[in-house]
C-alpha cells in the first residue's frame, strides 16, 4: 500500500499479480510471450518477473479484471 512506502518513494499506482505456476521446463520457449502478447495487443501494461518455479505478471490494479479476461480469451486457464 502506498501509505507503507518510505517517505519520498516514487509510487506508480497499485499492481496485482497473476502467477503462471510451474515448474516450467527450462527449455520450453514462448511461455512469457503467450502471456504478454494478448495484454500488449490490448494496451494493457504488464511487468514480468520470472523465477525458477514460474512467471509472475504484474498488471495495474485497474486492469486486473481486463487482464484476466484477455488471458482467458487467449486460451489460458485461470484459477
Amino acid at each position: 500500500m502506498p501509505e507503507n512506502a518510505p517517505a519520498g518513494a516514487e509510487i506508480d499506482g497499485l499492481w496485482r499479480a497473476l502467477y503462471a505456476g510451474g515448474p516450467i521446463p527450462f527449455g520450453l520457449t514462448g511461455v512469457v510471450t503467450s502471456l504478454v502478447a494478448p495484454l500488449s495487443a490490448a494496451g494493457c501494461p504488464v511487468f514480468v518477473v520470472s523465477t525458477f518455479d514460474g512467471d509472475v505478471l504484474m498488471v495495474q490494479s485497474a486492469d486486473y479484471g481486463r487482464a484476466r479476461e484477455l488471458l482467458g480469451e487467449a486460451g489460458h486457464t485461470l484459477v
